[in-house]
């Protein structure tokens, strides 16, 4: 009796503490400086002021051309590959982590590592190609440069 009631006043000693550090901390953020927002206007200003800085959006830019959309999906597409990769190798590490001395799953494992990185070469390869042989030579930008 005396140990479960133990348990039962740590766990309200335990959540009464951690509710208190909370609404310590939020009482903080709370009274944090706003740093100059006034309102939701400042804000999108200062965002879009920040997404110019850093080159994500430009200035007075043009309207993209058909040819800088389909460079940009090219890389999309590729980007994507790249995630596919990663999700490739991952799995196969983890099944090769969990063989417990299966020599076929090792086999298998490092087979999938072996042609996720035979693939990964060749995204390489054609994004070097797409980027540097066809949009430089055709004089034709991403828009990502």
């Amino acid at each position: 009796m005396k140990s479960s009631a133990l348990k039962i006043i740590s766990i309200f000693w335990l959540f009464g503490s951690l509710t208190w550090a909370g609404a310590s901390l939020m009482n903080r953020a709370l009274a944090a400086e706003d740093l100059g927002a006034q309102n939701v206007g400042d804000i999108i200003d200062r965002l879009e002021d920040t997404a110019i800085k850093s080159q994500i959006i430009q200035k007075d830019a043009a309207q993209p051309t058909i040819y800088q959309y389909i460079g940009r999906f090219i890389n999309l597409f590729l980007a994507f590959l790249g995630v596919i990769f990663l999700a490739i190798v991952i799995y196969s590490g983890f099944n090769w982590m969990m063989a417990k001395g299966n020599q076929q799953a090792v086999d298998d494992a490092v087979k999938h590592i072996e042609s996720a990185s035979i693939g990964i070469v060749i995204i390489i390869l054609s994004y070097i190609f797409i980027n540097f042989l066809v949009f430089k030579i055709m004089g034709i930008g991403t828009g990502l440069n």
